[in-house]
């Protein structure tokens, strides 16, 4: 059959031109196209009816060739299809069934008419089905006859394949877990089903083994010996792991090896287990000793860190033909040391036999309290600053300054210095002498003036506290 459009060939029966889509003309006249639908009809009435029943509605002188013949076919036809209700079960829709979304077939090949009606859901589910009609719901089912209808459906069953999938994988997944669980528990109970048949005897005193009953006289081990000489005894006869036969302890020979093999191993065995405890031992001894190093590490480097906070020249030495003597002069009213103090300090009292350390300390020594500790012959901050590594003694001077106005003389200030003195001993913080004494000093500038101040201050500190007297008294 040619397309009257296009002039494409095209099978016969076709209703539309397979290249551009044209509605095709049947060319069947009248006769041809009653024989057809006579064909189609009886073809349709064998299917629906018995043979039997279709000869005896029909009869025996019906026209095939005839339209009255068409006719009375199709009217016998419905009429008892109906009364007998296959013709309505018939063409009631079939649900179908999708196996494979990429395979679904939404029309037909040659004639292009829908195979397809759908249902959906209101929760979106899709039901199809392989003609029209309606639903059990009663709802008419839809054509799937647009691309996004199709492209929906097909989206859908993608999903819901990939569920099923899922769902089957996740089965199968706990049927294989089931059956693992029963060959674990069939392994668990063949293993307790052989112990209870036959246990293994331990010996943990060679010299108590009891290879017989002592009323009966009966045997009561057997053993296996591999190979290499090694014996496993066990408390019923039966067969060995490997396959072999269990062997009776019923000789003196066989006992005797046996009981000589469990000494010797017993004595192996306690030999392993003193060298294991040995090896716990040396071990908790090393990580003692580590621990213990490394308490002394840190606390060597917390002390150091405290020595470099206090000690600002540790280098400085005492020569051992000398008395050291470690200067540190510190104003009441500020957290550091006075130096210009502590230098004429040193110059003062640096005498023959006498060496003297100005600059022994930091500012913090004042400002973090140690300076009043030492004044005071504390013995402990004495010992932390390990200050008998470095001198002998420790002369501390604290001062209060107060300036004012020259009474007599214009433009000229005068300062006035109290000063509290104390001398202790390096080694132990105690407190060999102290005093205390007042000096002025007069200048042209506050600096002058608490300079000329200072120097009259060591004068006096010289003088008053005798220094070579004192430590010739002081030494044992």
């Amino acid at each position: 059959m040619n397309c009257s459009q296009c002039n494409q060939a095209n099978v016969p029966g076709a209703r539309y031109c397979r290249l551009c889509g044209s509605a095709l003309e049947s060319r069947l006249g009248a006769r041809a196209l009653t024989h057809e639908l006579l064909e189609r009809t009886f073809a349709m009435a064998s299917s629906l009816l018995p043979a039997w029943l279709l000869r005896r509605a029909l009869g025996s002188r019906m026209i095939v060739s005839s339209a009255l013949g068409v006719v009375c076919v199709v009217s016998i036809t419905i009429g008892i299809g109906v009364r007998q209700g296959w013709w309505v079960e018939t063409r009631k829709p079939q649900r179908v069934e999708v196996t494979d979304p990429e395979k679904m077939r939404f029309a037909d090949e040659v004639t292009g008419e829908t195979v397809l009606w759908y249902y959906r859901s209101p929760s979106g589910d899709y039901e199809l089905y392989d003609r029209p009609g309606f639903h059990r719901t009663g709802a008419a089912l839809a054509e799937a006859d647009t691309t996004d209808e199709r492209r929906s459906i097909t989206e859908y069953f993608r999903a819901e394949k990939a569920q099923l999938d899922e769902q089957e994988r996740l089965r199968q997944d706990a049927v294989l877990e089931q059956a693992r669980q029963r060959e674990l528990a069939d392994k668990q109970a063949r293993e307790e089903q052989a112990r209870r048949e036959r246990q293994r005897v331990e010996v943990t005193d060679p010299n108590k083994i009891r290879f017989a009953d002592e009323a009966t006289g009966e045997n009561v081990l057997w053993y296996y010996r591999s190979p290499g000489g090694d014996y496993e005894l066990y408390d019923r006869p039966g067969f060995h792991p490997t396959g072999a036969a269990l062997d009776a302890a019923d000789t003196e020979d066989e006992r005797r090896s046996i009981t000589e093999y469990f000494k010797a191993e017993k004595a192996r065995l306690d030999d392993q287990e003193r060298l294991r405890q040995e090896a716990l031992a040396e071990q908790a001894r090393q990580r003692e000793l580590a621990d213990k190093q490394a308490r002394e590490e840190h606390a060597h480097r917390e002390h150091e860190a405290f020595l470099n906070r206090y000690l600002a020249n540790r280098s400085a030495r005492s020569k051992p033909a000398l008395t050291g003597i470690a200067v540190v002069a510190a104003h009441a009213a500020s957290p550091r040391i006075e130096r210009d103090l502590a230098t004429t300090l040193a110059t003062t009292l640096r005498t023959e036999g006498i060496a003297v350390i100005e600059d022994l300390f930091t500012d913090a020594f004042v400002a973090d309290g140690l300076f009043d500790k030492l004044s005071a012959g504390s013995g402990q901050a004495a010992e932390q600053l390990d200050l008998g590594t470095y001198t002998d003694y420790v002369l501390l001077c604290k001062i209060d300054v107060s300036f004012s106005e020259h009474p007599t003389l214009q433009n000229v200030q005068s300062a006035a210095v109290k000063a509290n003195v104390t001398l202790i001993k390096a080694g132990t913080g105690h407190v060999v002498t102290d005093i205390s004494l007042s000096e002025a000093g007069p200048g042209f500038s506050k600096a002058d003036a608490r300079n000329a101040a200072y120097e009259r201050v060591a004068g006096a500190i010289g003088e008053q506290l005798e220094l070579k007297a004192v430590l010739e008294g002081d030494k044992p």
